[in-house]
């Protein structure tokens, strides 16, 4: 099991599991914070990429967990070989949002 701490944007822990087929995350927050979320529950079965995920807000700390399909695992290394590869092409997210903010005029 990895843990991974941190302050930015707010304290949150990260617990994965070693094969990375599940994690969990807690994140405290400051509830009187003008974009904050005070109560909110979300439960999604991801088709995408095969696995579910639980979400659960309340004041001051969110709890999310995520657990993957050991197929999930094996489309994600078929994509980081890929990326590693060449053979998938992707662009900067900067790159995307500059091109975005010249066409748009700003």
């Amino acid at each position: 099991m990895r843990v991974v701490a941190g302050k930015l944007p707010y304290r949150y822990v990260t617990l994965t599991s070693d094969d990375g087929s599940r994690f969990v995350s807690l994140s405290l927050f400051n509830p009187l914070t003008p974009n904050c979320c005070l109560l909110d529950f979300c439960f999604t079965v991801d088709k995408l990429i095969p696995g579910f995920e639980f979400n659960l807000t309340l004041p001051f700390f969110t709890v999310f967990y995520r657990n993957n399909k050991p197929e999930a695992l094996r489309i994600l290394e078929e994509l980081d070989r890929k990326i590693e590869s060449r053979e998938f092409k992707a662009c900067k997210i900067e790159e995307v949002l500059d091109k975005l903010e010249k066409s748009s005029g700003g």
